[in-house]
């Protein structure tokens, strides 16, 4: 989980704005309930279904 973290921090620090939990999880190659109980932590800001970096 912490791996996968940190892939979706640097993704969207690479992208420089929020993304939507569906195109997290079409590019990591995982569900979108996988990819919310990861975001769902510090470094992230969700809203709805857009996620950016903290």
């Amino acid at each position: 989980m912490d791996e996968l973290r940190e892939q979706i921090w640097d993704y969207l620090f690479k992208a420089g704005s929020d993304r939507s939990v569906a195109d997290i999880a079409a590019w990591a190659g995982r569900q979108p309930d996988e990819v919310r109980s990861v975001v769902t932590h510090p470094w992230f800001r969700v809203s709805g279904e857009q996620v950016g970096v903290a």
